[in-house]
């Protein structure tokens, strides 16, 4: 097969393409100055990605989780406090009452009473139970003897 070149031809001077401003390529410098990186310490990797890899989603934080709603009877009942007892002697036998505190308001009380209509004392030996009358909360307050 013989030979297509041949010696001194002398092919035709090709011009330089021009581009017209809508077919120039861009360059976004946002993206070139979002990407910073301190010099290389032991000389540049050539086969580094060249690429700016999208940020992954962070995960979602779950709700913090609620304690759970406060029964306001009960918390009532835990603004209680014993105060002491006057014990008395009676023909009928011994008469013991209470001094229970909630709040500002002191209550001279004895089993079968009530506080306020809303809640029965009941006495037992070295404890007073208070007790909400519509939702059978109860506290248990014991009571020293000295």
């Amino acid at each position: 097969m013989p030979l297509k070149y041949k010696t001194g031809s002398v092919e035709a001077a090709r011009s330089p393409k021009t581009l017209s401003k809508d077919e120039m390529p861009r360059i976004e410098l946002a993206k070139l100055k979002s990407v910073k990186r301190g010099p290389p310490a032991d000389g540049v990797n050539l086969f580094y990605p060249f690429f700016i890899k999208a940020e992954l989603p962070k995960p979602q934080q779950p709700p913090p989780i609620q304690p759970p709603p406060l029964d306001p009877v009960e918390e009532e009942l835990k603004l209680f406090h014993f105060m002491g007892f006057l014990e008395k002697q009676e023909a009928a036998g011994r008469d013991k009452k209470f001094f229970l505190a909630k709040g500002q308001n002191i209550y001279i009380v004895k089993s079968g009473d009530t506080i306020e209509g809303r809640f029965k004392v009941d006495v037992r030996p070295g404890i007073v139970e208070i007790v909400g009358i519509d939702s059978e909360k109860r506290i248990t307050i014991p009571v020293e003897e000295k």
